[in-house]
């Protein structure tokens, strides 16, 4: 299929992503930071991956039929495949960046269809 748009992606501690409070004296966890909403890891993982291409937030995800784009690791030649094999922490403390996403078509796209992955 054809690119429909790429993205940088921005490593993020999931482990910083908590909302706290402070109740006489103890923490409380009593939320979660929206920006998780429009992150991609797993759940068990630290290591959650934030696409910061402004388009990129346009893009909605549904299954199924209405799906009509994938995401897959970048070709171009700034997309540091060599990242990938970092540990989480490893990528953290580096303050590397060059991480890339395409999303693709998975199918032809109307003009003013909206992007489903």
């Amino acid at each position: 299929g054809e690119m429909v748009t790429t993205s940088p992606m921005l490593p993020l501690n999931r482990e910083y992503m908590d909302l706290l409070t402070d109740q006489y004296g103890e923490i409380q966890v009593v939320g979660q930071q929206l920006i998780l909403n429009y992150c991609f890891g797993h759940k068990h993982s630290t290591l959650l991956l934030f696409p910061i291409a402004p388009v990129v937030s346009a893009i909605n995800h549904n299954t199924g039929e209405r799906a009509n784009a994938k995401i897959q690791w970048s070709t171009v030649p700034y997309h540091r495949t060599e990242l990938l094999e970092m540990a989480p922490k490893e990528l953290f403390i580096s303050k590397k960046t060059g991480l890339i996403i395409e999303f693709v078509a998975t199918r032809d796209i109307d003009e003013g269809e909206e992007i489903f992955i």
